[in-house]
């Protein structure tokens, strides 16, 4: 991926800080603004620049555990397009949840057979993901 300009990079670095260090799950919109700040500044096409793969990341995660998932949807895809170098799943696993809790259930099976691919099962870690590991065995 792209490297920014050194001094448009610490702008956005530091705005990424700003909005995940600050976080305070009782008011969201800070952290969600302040992300939004930081995604403005990329220079286009936004998808190349290594710092669009962490923003939409943070994004696509404050909105889904908020239970925002038309957002998070939104920043889920937007998160895909930002991993096209990055082999691990992480981006498809993110939006198969989305996907699942949006009750598209069938397209969030065939991401999560793609995460689950790139990622060896490790995308499988951790007793919060149990209910989606269940439906993608059909358990």
């Amino acid at each position: 991926m792209a490297q920014l300009e050194s001094e448009l990079k610490d702008k956005v670095d530091g705005l990424i800080d700003k909005a995940m260090s600050g976080f305070d799950p009782n008011n969201i919109q800070n952290a969600i603004s302040t992300l939004k700040e930081a995604w403005e500044l990329l220079p286009e096409p936004k998808y190349k620049w290594s710092d669009s793969f962490l923003i939409s990341k943070y994004l696509t995660h404050v909105y889904f555990n908020q239970n925002q998932f038309d957002n998070a949807l939104d920043w889920a895809k937007i998160f895909n397009q930002c991993d096209p170098g990055r082999d691990y799943g992480e981006s498809e696993f993110m939006l198969a949840k989305v996907l699942y809790q949006k009750n598209n259930k069938e397209e969030a099976k065939e991401k999560f057979k793609v995460a689950d691919q790139k990622s060896d099962g490790r995308v499988w870690k951790g007793e919060k993901n149990l209910d989606y590991f269940k439906f993608f065995k059909g358990k």
